[in-house]
């Protein structure tokens, strides 16, 4: 009888042991934005615990589980959120789209998701032709009326962005949030002497890749459309915003001389300063070699308010190579509790730069409950993912951004 529950005890263990190796693919994926006569937008994600070799959208009008022998956009290898425009589409038409992940030798399918292109009418053509928006904020004359004197270095932290998504609005009224470069067809009313419209930016929060909020803290710039006639085209580009007046920077990370981040632990990487000349500024560099197997680097503490509905942003480049994996921040209040584990996992980027943003504003809200005023700090840490080769972790214009 003895045998027998030693028996049983290996099937369990065997049978846990395939469970965990068990290849995984998890897919997240919008509803169609943006959609137009002939095209259509999709934001996805891909998650695996495998190395996925291709990832995109499948789509089809015939098919209603469409797989990659119809249309698909390739996004790349790796897993990472992505943003695919389906374009040559006919119009009102019933389209079927849904994502993919190929991985040794296997496909792997999402969620199908059906939309409609619209019919060709009488649309105007609002054209934004740049990839992103970079170094788009006006910080000439910025000091004065922010009532707070930053040196030129944190001046360049304060102007780095890099916006891939913006909200426009059609006289007053939201028509959408689209991802650059796009085309978007408006409605405007062809009876007044003008339309205006209204360009404001807009991020993925780091916290959930598939949710598009407002940057609070600009203006919109608004354009006017003049000579209106269907099918006319409008183009802009080269935008400046400005900062609302009462934005505030409790932390503005430059990496001269001295630093808001250090080492958390003496057995954890050490952590260098160097010039990046893509980023025009210094950065942190952190390397792990040898038996160094994870880094660990935080902030002093320092104060946020809470309450009264705020906005609150950490905004960060960073890049990894494939030697780094699971990177996590976090922030804590004091040495042993975390506010909120796991604030965002950042996939890797094969080394090129990549700028996040994350809405801590629900966070510092709940925590702040107890104690309007709360001391916190940030924290990032990663793995190595080899042990023979040496890994690098790169970041750099880092800030806190809230309104008082």
């Amino acid at each position: 009888m003895k045998h027998f529950w030693k028996l049983g005890l290996f099937l369990v263990i065997g049978l846990a042991l395939l469970s965990c190796n068990k290849d995984e693919v998890t897919f997240a994926l919008t509803d169609a934005t943006a959609i137009s006569h002939n095209s259509a937008t999709f934001n996805a994600s891909v998650a695996a615990n495998i190395t996925i070799t291709d990832k995109g959208i499948c789509y089809s009008s015939q098919n209603s589980m469409p797989t990659t022998t119809n249309s698909k956009i390739s996004k790349g290898s790796g897993t990472s959120s992505f943003t695919v425009t389906l374009n040559n589409l006919e119009e009102n038409t019933v389209y079927y789209a849904r994502p993919y992940a190929t991985t040794n030798g296997a496909t792997y399918y999402g969620e199908v998701k059906m939309f409609t292109t619209l019919e060709d009418t009488d649309f105007v053509y609002l054209i934004l032709p740049d990839k992103y928006l970079a170094n788009c904020i006006d910080i000439q004359n910025f000091n004065p009326p922010y009532g707070t004197i930053y040196s030129n270095k944190e001046l360049a932290v304060i102007a780095h962005q890099k916006f891939s998504v913006v909200q426009i609005s059609l006289n007053g009224n939201k028509v959408g949030y689209y991802s650059l470069p796009c085309t978007i067809p408006l409605y405007p009313d062809f009876n007044a002497d003008f339309n205006a419209v209204q360009i404001s930016p807009a991020v993925r929060d780091a916290n959930s890749a598939m949710t598009i909020i407002p940057y609070y803290f600009t203006l919109p710039i608004s354009r006017r459309l003049e000579n209106l006639e269907p099918g006319k085209e409008y183009k802009f580009s080269n935008f400046l915003f400005e900062y609302i007046s009462n934005v505030e920077f409790p932390v503005l990370e430059t990496f001269e001389q001295t630093t808001h981040f250090a080492p958390n632990d003496a057995n954890s990487a050490s952590m260098s300063i160097c010039y990046d000349a893509e980023l025009n500024n210094n950065i942190g560099k952190i390397t792990l070699e040898g038996s160094q197997a994870y880094f660990d680097v935080v902030t002093p503490y320092f104060h946020l308010q809470g309450g009264g509905g705020k906005n609150q942003f950490w905004e960060i480049y960073y890049k990894s190579d494939n030697g780094i994996m699971n990177t996590h921040l976090n922030f804590r209040n004091s040495p042993t509790e975390v506010i909120h584990k796991d604030v965002c996992v950042l996939p890797e980027t094969n080394g090129l730069w990549e700028k996040i943003y994350i809405d801590i504003s629900d966070i510092i809200r709940v925590a702040s409950d107890m104690d309007p005023q709360i001391s916190v700090r940030l924290q990032i840490t990663g793995l190595k993912n080899d042990d023979t080769k040496p890994a690098y972790f790169y970041f750099g214009n880092i800030k806190l951004i809230t309104m008082n």
